[in-house]
Parts: structure tokens; sequence; C-alpha cells
């Protein structure tokens, strides 16, 4: 309960978090077409890439909204079973599709382990349904399929880092 309200007071300060898959360590990063989501196990450090930073917005109703801040207008959705970045305009948080809205579910380890840099780890799942979860494939792509609740397959877990530069949403 305590690491869902931290997490749900820092999204108020629209600050940049990356999100890591446990296993492999590898980042969501958005791609140069603006709208692929892929897995990579490299960090980006090249001056002023955006491409591995995100922007998550709580909709307060433990909903969030992800953004990535190299395309601030493009979500993160889901389309079937496959997850990607889509631009979206709208006015209001009520005019956003069902299926760009996610849950950051907290999970807990067997082994009590901790995030690196005071990271936490969470699972992205379904707004609505609790049993269906974000993971990363072979080649990278991330996909959405249902899961065991318990939280203890790695494949699902991510570490959330936040990170020091200025964002907007």
């Amino acid at each position: 309960m305590c690491l869902w309200a931290s997490l749900a007071m820092a999204q108020s300060d629209y600050t940049l978090y990356q999100l890591a898959f446990k296993r492999g360590n590898r980042i969501i990063t958005i791609q140069p077409d603006l709208t692929t989501a892929k897995a990579v196990d490299e960090v980006h450090v090249a001056t002023n890439d955006l491409s591995q930073y995100l922007i998550l917005r709580n909709l307060g109703n433990k909903d969030f909204l992800i953004a990535s801040a190299a395309a601030p207008n493009h979500l993160l959705g889901r389309l079937g079973n496959s997850v990607n970045f889509k631009k979206i305009e709208y006015n209001n948080i009520a005019d956003v599709p069902n299926n760009y809205k996610w849950r950051l579910m907290s999970t807990i380890s067997r082994s009590n382990e901790v995030a690196p840099n005071g990271g936490l780890f969470v699972m992205l799942q379904h707004s609505s349904t609790s049993n269906l979860a974000m993971f990363a494939q072979n080649d990278g792509s991330l996909q959405f399929t249902y899961i065991n609740s318990s939280g203890q397959n790695d494949r699902f877990r991510l570490y959330v880092k936040k990170k020091l530069v200025p964002g907007k949403f």
C-alpha cells in the first residue's frame, strides 16, 4: 500500500521514468518510427535521446497513461495482444480510449530483492483486468497475455526508475 501511495504521489511532477524488465534488463523503448514499442538490452546514452524515457500520468483512479518523452503525444497502448505507441489527440482524459490506460501493480519478489537505485518492481497490467499483463518476447516486441496474479514470474516484472530529467506531458 505504501509503495502504491509513493508511486502515485511521484506521478504528479511529470518526472521521466525508465521501465526495464527484470529478466534481461531490457528497457522499454520507442523506435524511430514513433509507433513501435520494443524492449532493448542496451541503454541509450546519446545526447537528447529520449527514446527510453517515459512520462507516467496518474489518472487518479489507479490508472495511468504512459507517453514517450521522445514523442509526448504518443501513448503506449494495446491492440489485441500487441503493445505499441500511437499518436492520440484528446481534449480531456475521458476522451482517451481504455486500451491506452494501464495499471502499475506493485509486486514483491520471492527473494526480497530490491530494484536497483531505489526503483520499484511493478507489472504493467490492463486497467480493468488484473490477470492481463505486458511482457517482452525474445525479439524485443511487447506482448500482452494472461498471467498468474501472484507476481512471481520475472518475465512480467519491471523495474521503474525515476530519472532526474525534466519533462512535460
